[in-house]
């Protein structure tokens, strides 16, 4: 189905409950999205031609309140006088973040204001249309227009707004040998048990040091929408298989072997955290090599965690991938205090955490274990 066949179905031939719903729908899920973006993100590129959130956001305001003023002239039985409103349309200077999230609440309030009311649609406007590359003139009536502008252009833009931070939350270790990559799940599942360091790795509990117990069992979550690359599927399987090596496992889950739905269940939180806080889990994998994942790294609940592979024991990567980690939550989401535990026994992970500068706080008895409880201060 070509572009004028689906805008005529869509929008030329859909009632106008459906399609006033489904606009409003594409609406809620980018200011959610938008919303969600961690501060530290919203000014910043992935690269020299790809936009910021901010200019990603700038661009959506714009072309509305231009569309917008099409979209009334329609309503009116009327054509609108000028040119059509230009495909990449941004401000000189885009407004600050907040400013911008008003603007365009406003422009999605007035929209489906002016969407109430069904209207005769024989008047058209000549419109930009860009798919996979390609631009070019579309004659289209209100109802096509609405659907063109406001529900497919919002959608694909909610898409590239989750691109963009999943891209920015990637990060590149100093050596650059490894990276970062963020993980994320689908489906929520049952709970697992508590997490402590493993040798030359670390797990959290969430507010350990504050309520001195180790990670609660992850309740039932239910479906989440990940923000990072739709690589779920795999990223389980890679992650499942990391896991349950026993040199990480040891101290990880003491040394009990999770099964996949376990596994599957911190993706999904993985995928959460990553949307509502900007960190989450990442995979370190091998940049200049084979691309394998060595190990894992991650803030949840400001929590840190790491781990690695026992064949990639003794080369720092531990520590890197936990520095890169607390830099993302200092300078990109301004967090201000990070939490860790850890087995007393584990002599590599209590290193780690005490080359990274943080302060051991507590020491506990858990089902029997000695634990310490460690945090770092990252605003001073």
């Amino acid at each position: 189905m070509d572009a004028a066949d689906y805008l005529r179905r869509k929008g030329t031939d859909a009632p106008l409950e459906v399609l006033r719903a489904e606009v409003e729908a594409a609406f809620r899920s980018f200011e959610e999205a938008a919303a969600a973006c961690p501060r530290g993100l919203r000014t910043r590129k992935p690269n020299a031609r790809t936009w910021s959130p901010a200019e990603l956001v700038d661009h959506l305001v714009v072309t509305g309140e231009a569309g917008l003023g099409e979209l009334r002239s329609l309503l009116r039985g009327e054509r609108p006088a000028g040119e059509p409103v230009p495909a990449h349309l941004r401000s000189e200077t885009v407004a600050p973040w907040e400013t911008l999230l008003a603007r365009l609440r406003q422009l999605h309030a007035e929209v489906l204001a002016a969407i109430a009311v069904n209207a005769p649609h024989e008047v058209r406007t000549p419109t930009v249309m860009v798919v996979e590359g390609r631009e070019w003139l579309e004659e289209l009536d209100w109802k096509a227009y609405v659907q063109a502008l406001f529900r497919v252009h919002t959608a694909q833009h909610r898409k590239q707004l989750r691109r963009i931070v999943g891209t920015l939350a990637r990060v590149t270790l100093p050596t650059a040998r490894y990276v970062l990559v963020p993980v994320g799940g689908n489906d929520g599942t049952n709970g697992t048990n508590r997490t402590n360091g493993t040798n030359g790795t670390t797990a959290t509990g969430t507010d350990a040091a504050d309520h001195g117990s180790p990670i609660r069992p992850i309740s039932p979550i239910g479906p989440i929408r990940p923000i990072v690359p739709p690589d779920g599927a795999d990223d389980a399987a890679v992650l499942h298989d990391l896991w349950t090596d026993p040199g990480v496992r040891r101290y990880l889950f003491d040394d009990r072997v999770l099964t996949p739905e376990e596994t599957a269940a911190y993706l999904d939180l993985s995928a959460q955290s990553f949307e509502v806080h900007g960190a989450g889990l990442w995979l370190v994998k091998d940049a200049a090599g084979s691309g394998d994942a060595v190990g894992f790294a991650g803030l949840l609940s400001n929590a840190l965690l790491f781990g690695v592979r026992p064949s990639h024991w003794g080369q720092g990567i531990a520590f890197e991938a936990a520095t890169a980690v607390l830099e993302h939550a200092r300078t990109d989401l301004q967090v201000d205090r990070v939490v860790a535990d850890v087995d007393e026994p584990n002599a590599v992970s209590v290193h780690v955490l005490e080359k990274l500068g943080m302060r051991r706080v507590k020491r506990d008895i858990v089902d029997g274990k000695s634990l310490l409880y460690y945090e770092l201060r990252l605003q001073v």
